[in-house]
């Protein structure tokens, strides 16, 4: 039910933000940031279909989930094999990927619409529940990302990239110890 809510918002917030997050780029670099709006909303049906088949048919789900990774791989492959490799290309191969699951994942769907069905009651408690804990998220949201957006603006590309670094060397103490204490402390 979150997700329901959150795509349509998250996409008009990112048609305003994008453009003016990446303003001293290249218009192709503003395009393709345009483009990764399309991953968001694709992601969120996509997925939630096959999870969707996961309830019924547990083998389909595997091969619809190898069919995003065979087709995303399949398109990038075949892009940089003709050299032309671009970061708006890659974007595309996902794009790709998506959309191919996505008609996969509905085909299979629609052959078996006889056991689906819509509970009406359930529904709305979803999207009850997405529309009350959405303004915790967005504010959650906004304190994780804004100091990247910060940095964004004010500085250069190779800052840029040794911030992007600090933060995901950052990330990965409480992997390490988290994964440390698992192993060394499993009953705890």
């Amino acid at each position: 039910g979150e997700a329901v809510i959150h795509a349509p918002q998250d996409e008009v917030v990112g048609l305003g933000v994008v453009p003016v997050a990446l303003h001293s780029h290249d218009e192709s670099v503003v395009v393709a940031g345009l483009m990764a709006l399309i991953l968001c909303p694709l992601h969120v049906l996509s997925t939630t279909l096959v999870f969707l088949v996961n309830g019924f048919d547990h083998v389909a789900y595997q091969a619809l989930r190898i069919t995003l990774i065979a087709a995303t791989a399949f398109v990038l492959c075949a892009l940089a094999g003709a050299g032309l490799m671009t970061p708006t290309n890659a974007l595309l191969a996902y794009v790709v990927g998506y959309i191919v699951t996505l008609c996969a994942t509905s085909a299979f769907i629609l052959r078996h619409c006889d056991r689906l069905s819509v509970h009406r009651r359930t529904a709305r408690t979803m999207l009850r529940y997405g529309t009350r804990t959405h303004g915790a998220n967005v504010l959650a949201l906004v304190h994780e990302r804004a100091p990247f957006i910060f940095v964004i603006l004010t500085l250069s590309t190779g800052e840029i990239g040794l911030f992007t670094t600090a933060i995901a060397l950052a990330a990965l103490a409480p992997l390490i110890g988290t994964s440390v204490s698992r192993v060394a402390l499993p009953d705890l």
